[in-house]
């Protein structure tokens, strides 16, 4: 077990249950939970902003999660740079950080069956079989070990802000969730952990990604969205889904209202991206 020392001194690291159950009940209630599978970025550090603003104690998780890898070689290739982020956190004056084993985060008496609402089914869900459960699944074991006041996701993976808001509606009702805005690169793009695997040409061309989606906020219809498919097919991405849908249910709404939300999803050098925007 690594013991990190000198800069860290006085951000609390736990790679335990055991040891972690004592700061949350030390902290009397006052936690706001940021959970994170690391290689940590501009963006995270949005949602830890957020979290210090009120006042708070401020908790990090940094667990890759095997359970919501439908793809091992996504999981294999999923980038890791855990010095980088506890220097990060640390210059964020985070006051702790969990880094768990899956072994620890799914032990025998962690396990839970939440059941996934039905927004957990399309896209996400369609594409990515078995992921929803996993997020669903880990955040239990972290809810009821870690007690939070609050906890705080960012708003580029929208349709898991969905489903996680209605479980813990369900399951979690006295935890109040809160989803934070996406933050970009100056080109647009979506700060995403992924990001670090694209080649800096690729990362010019992702911006098109955003540029499309802003296009098709201002001025929607079904034209507009073919023609935003074919430029970003023409950019070299490959598309999953580019759609306009409603919210909360996020089912297809081709109408010109000015509400719900467009989403995307796709590849680009065998990255796979998604980003949104609100209306």
């Amino acid at each position: 077990m690594p013991l990190f020392v000198g800069p860290y001194e006085k951000m609390r690291i736990f790679y335990t249950r055991s040891k972690l159950e004592n700061f949350c009940k030390e902290s009397q209630g006052r936690l706001s939970f940021v959970p994170t599978m690391g290689a940590l970025h501009d963006g995270h550090m949005k949602l830890v902003q957020a979290a210090k603003k009120e006042g708070s104690l401020v908790l990090v998780s940094i667990f890759i999660n095997p359970k919501q890898f439908n793809n091992l070689n996504d999981l294999d290739k999923y980038p890791v740079n855990l010095i980088g982020d506890l220097s990060l956190l640390k210059q964020n004056e985070v006051d702790a950080v969990f880094i768990p084993t899956a072994n620890d985060v799914y032990s025998e008496d962690t396990n839970s069956n939440v059941e996934l609402p039905n927004v957990a089914s399309v896209w996400e869900g369609a594409f990515r079989e078995g992921h929803f459960q996993g997020v669903v699944d880990v955040l239990s074991s972290f809810y009821h070990l870690i007690k939070p006041k609050q906890v705080f996701f960012g708003q580029k993976d929208l349709q898991q802000c969905m489903v996680v808001g209605e479980m813990m509606n369900t399951y979690f009702p006295n935890i109040e969730f809160n989803m934070v805005p996406t933050h970009r690169e100056k080109s647009g793009l979506a700060y995403s952990s992924r990001n670090e695997r694209l080649s800096e040409e690729g990362r010019n061309t992702a911006s098109q990604i955003f540029k499309s989606l802003n296009s098709l906020k201002n001025n929607f219809n079904e034209s507009c969205l073919s023609e935003e498919r074919k430029k970003i097919t023409k950019a070299g991405i490959e598309i999953e889904y580019l759609e306009k849908i409603s919210l909360p249910e996020m089912q297809v709404d081709r109408s010109c209202s000015n509400q719900g939300a467009i989403i995307f999803a796709g590849y680009l050098e065998g990255v796979r991206l998604i980003d949104n925007i609100l209306f």
